[in-house]
């Protein structure tokens, strides 16, 4: 009778033995798979910990705050980027040189280094690496070759507005008369002797003399060039500008006040990038033009002449 009942105390011993055994092997199987996510790289098992920062993704860059909407120097507690990053030096830089952009000015080599520097800090892409890096190098090419730092090299330009408009022809518009137009003028030659010729030639003068265009000015400008060269920059230069009428006028803004002008310090448009010196006299380098370069006179004596052979002069 003993043995009898010794049978199920001896198989349940060996049944709860078994559990145990079970159990200690799982959590083994677990904590080795765990071991082998952390040695290939799987951080899923890392996310309760809140002192690992994920890596940026594109959605995190794409997310942020606009810059436009806040002062660079006096941000709003609740802009995304200072939720985000909190309220330090790299934010402040990132939001004052992309507003610059915005505004259409293009940034310097150190300002682009700056912008970098800043965007790598807070958004560690390789992309933004390898642009940093890119324009480090720039840096020490301009000073090899002599460069002026301070010509625009980073402007925010989308990629198909960036290229010259089709069949573009540069010309001096100093070198003729906007009410007399020589035949041998390029623009005369290829468009005819048109009103939207007469009109660009007349406010280009005008605007390389440094004096200011109102709204109107600025629209008829860019509805002559949208006529001789219908590109999406041009267009959308010239939709830009009667929005903005339409506002001046809801808001009774002066359509007399200046808008566009001529600065007279070195700038970066299309691909163009124009210095004024000294002298007064300004140099537009284009690649699109001969010599990729055009050199106005301080006074803008010189003129076309009815002579074909003058043409290769110029």
């Amino acid at each position: 009778m003993k043995r009898i009942f010794a049978l199920p105390v001896i198989t349940l011993l060996g049944i709860f033995a078994s559990f145990l055994l079970f159990g200690c092997a799982s959590r083994h199987i677990k904590t080795e798979t765990s071991e082998i996510r952390s040695e290939d790289g799987n951080t899923a098992h890392l996310s309760t910990d809140k002192n690992v920062k994920a890596q940026p993704t594109k959605e995190d860059f794409t997310t942020g705050s606009n810059p436009s909407k806040n002062h660079p120097d006096n941000i709003r507690l609740h802009n995304r980027l200072i939720k985000q990053f909190g309220d330090i030096p790299q934010v402040h830089t990132y939001i004052r040189l992309k507003q610059k952009l915005e505004r259409g000015i293009g940034l310097s080599i150190d300002e682009a280094i700056e912008l970098y520097t800043a965007e790598v800090y807070l958004y560690p892409t390789p992309a933004a690496k390898e642009m940093l890096k890119d324009l480090k190098s720039d840096k020490k090419r301009y000073e090899r070759l002599g460069i002026p730092a301070d010509v625009p090299v980073l402007t925010d330009t989308p990629p198909k507005e960036n290229l010259p408009p089709p069949d573009f022809v540069l010309v001096n518009p100093f070198t003729d008369n906007p009410d007399n137009p020589s035949p041998h003028n390029p623009l005369i030659r290829k468009f005819g002797d048109i009103p939207e010729v007469r009109t660009y030639m007349r406010l280009k003068q005008k605007f390389y003399s440094g004096i200011g265009f109102n709204i109107d000015e600025a629209i008829e400008l860019y509805t002559a060039e949208a006529s001789l060269y219908p590109s999406d920059a041009t267009k959308a230069n010239l939709k830009r500008w009667k929005k903005d009428k339409e506002r001046y006028e809801r808001l009774g803004i002066s359509m007399d006040r200046p808008v566009l002008r001529y600065t007279g310090e070195t700038s970066y448009s299309n691909g163009r990038i124009t210095t004024i010196l000294p002298d007064g006299s300004k140099t537009i380098y284009d690649f699109r033009a001969e010599g990729d370069r055009i050199e106005v006179p301080s006074q803008a004596e010189s003129t076309y002449t009815d002579d074909a052979s003058d043409e290769k002069s110029r």
